[in-house]
């Protein structure tokens, strides 16, 4: 069983307008300094690695089965959007 990364997501769970609004921060001065928080939050968090072993945002990975399971194939990386093929 492998599960690889295609596309990565294009966009953080939570923008900086948004992370800044909920900091109750209304200068433009530590911008830089919270984007590196809300990336670290981020991979903390995010993918097969992250705290919650989900896909936080859009992302395209490929999974890899050794064999057909005999009942049912457990997806990674909950929710699931779409599958392109089987």
């Amino acid at each position: 069983m492998t599960l690889k990364l295609i596309t990565s997501a294009t966009t953080e769970p939570v923008d900086l307008a948004t992370a800044k609004a909920h900091c109750r921060v209304i200068h433009s001065s530590e911008d830089s300094l919270m984007a590196v928080y809300i990336a670290a939050a981020t991979s903390a968090l995010d993918g097969p690695t992250g705290l919650l072993g989900k896909a936080l945002v859009t992302q395209t990975w490929e999974y890899v089965l050794d064999s057909f399971p005999s009942e049912w194939i457990e997806l990674p990386l909950p929710p699931l959007q779409s599958v392109t093929t089987i």
